[in-house]
This record gives C-alpha cells, sequence and structure tokens, in this order.
C-alpha cells in the first residue's frame, strides 16, 4: 500500500445545514483508494464524485444512528450502486435498532422491479465499549456506545499503515464512553450542535479533546448560521490544543 489513510468530510453541519454545509457525514479511505462511509446523509454518490472517491470502491457503511439526517441518502445510494453494477450487499454496521430501521426503510420502496438489486446487508453492533466492528488490511475499526436521544455509536478507526486513529463521536452529550475510546487519537471528531439534551456544545467538544489527549480537534455538526470564529474560540478555550471547524470537501491524512 503506498499514501496514507484520509478522513474526508461529504457534509459537516447538523440537522439544519446551509448552501455550503450540507448535513454531516464522511468517508475514511484507505491508501488503495477503498473506503467506508460513516453516517450517510445528502446524494453520496455525487458527493464521492465531488471529491474524488469512486463509488466502485465502497466497504460498506458505519452507521452511527438512524434519525433521519444520518440515514436519508442511503436508498439512492443502494439504488446508485445497482445501476453502477454492484452486485454484493452493502455491509451496514449499527445499532440493533439502526438495523431494523434500515430495514423499514429499504422495505418503503419495491425493489422487485430492479433485476439484481443488490441491497443491503445490516451487522449489529453491540452497545458497549471498544466492541470490534472489522479489521482489514487497512484498518481496525473500534465502537462504544455515546450519550444521545437514542442508541448511538462512536467509532475508532485506526490506520494500520501509520498506526494513528480517528474517533468520530456521532451525535452525543458529553460522554465517559467517547473519552476512554477517543484516548490518545490522532484526531478527534466531535459534535459541536449547543448544550442540547443529547448534544454537546464546542467548549463540550473542547473539554472531551483535552481530557483524551489527541493531536486536533475537528468540530462538525455545528449550527452553520454561526460565526465559525466563534465555535472555534469557545473550544479552544477548553481544549488548548489545535482546533478546526469541518467544512464540506475537507480531507485529513491519518
Amino acid at each position: 500500500m503506498v499514501g496514507k489513510a484520509k478522513l474526508i468530510f461529504l457534509g459537516s453541519a447538523a440537522s439544519l445545514p446551509s448552501a455550503e454545509a450540507d448535513s454531516f457525514y464522511m468517508a475514511i479511505v484507505g491508501p488503495d483508494g477503498k473506503f467506508f462511509l460513516v453516517d450517510c446523509g445528502g446524494s453520496p454518490l455525487h458527493k464521492f464524485l465531488k471529491v474524488g472517491l469512486n463509488p466502485n470502491l465502497l466497504e460498506g457503511l458505519l452507521l452511527s444512528h438512524h434519525h433521519p439526517d444520518h440515514l436519508y441518502g442511503l436508498p439512492y445510494l443502494a439504488q446508485g450502486l445497482w445501476l453502477l453494477g454492484r452486485k454484493d450487499p452493502l455491509p451496514i454496521w449499527a445499532t440493533c435498532e439502526g438495523c431494523e430501521a434500515i430495514r423499514k426503510l429499504m422495505d418503503a420502496w419495491d425493489w422487485s422491479g430492479l433485476k439484481g438489486f443488490a441491497g443491503v446487508k445490516c451487522y449489529p453492533i453491540e452497545l458497549k465499549e471498544r466492541v470490534k466492528v472489522l479489521d482489514n488490511e487497512a484498518f481496525e475499526i473500534t465502537a462504544s456506545p455515546a450519550e444521545h436521544l437514542i442508541p448511538t455509536l462512536a467509532f475508532r478507526i485506526r490506520s494500520k499503515l501509520s498506526g494513528n486513529a480517528v474517533v468520530i463521536s456521532g451525535d452525543t452529550a458529553p460522554s465517559e464512553s467517547v473519552v476512554r475510546l477517543a484516548e490518545e487519537a490522532f484526531i478527534l471528531v466531535h459534535e459541536s450542535t449547543g448544550a442540547f439534551p443529547g448534544h454537546s456544545s464546542a467548549y463540550q467538544a473542547g473539554e472531551i479533546a483535552r481530557r483524551s489527549r489527541v493531536s486536533l480537534l475537528i468540530l462538525a455538526h455545528f449550527n452553520p448560521q454561526l460565526a465559525p470564529e466563534e465555535i472555534i474560540k469557545e473550544a479552544s478555550l477548553a481544549f488548548g490544543g489545535p482546533v478546526k471547524l469541518a467544512s464540506d470537501g475537507d480531507a485529513y491524512e491519518f
């Protein structure tokens, strides 16, 4: 393998997007170009092409939880993959509740007229800390529960090439299990919706980053109507380390 793993933001905002920021989802790309989605909002195939990803190299979807803004792009993605000739079901790793929501969502359409339609296959993840999700040539992926309004997962993706890890919080209030999952990660992607039930403010995200001793905090799932410099300033006060605000199309090597 050559090159490094990449984290690419396909969407960066919370449930209400803006003209510049789509709802929150991203790609984790291996050195060989094969990649995983984390959540599935927006128009995934369009975003893949915008950032230079080959849709035929999509290996699966890691779903943090089944709220609409994190899942609504899935049926369109599944249809598009069929049009591109995919023969195998798209693997999805999710909570048990997420798998049931996926089943219902896919059942809302009649796919019987699509000859050879592969669809999706869901693998439920236990809501326990540091559960192994998958282990392949490029990545080791584990998950822990977050603190949201419904069962939600945070993911830790470690590059086998560099040894560096990216942790993605999912939607969450400040969570001790996320602190432990993110310990000494290279990048922590933490939501910064605000101090609402099941969510975190930018300051709280900064506190999690400080306690986890991460190298870089990237704030995501934010209100795009707020001034970016104020969001970053708030997190920086708590963290004391480098802070970035996610933007659609941004790529980070790890």
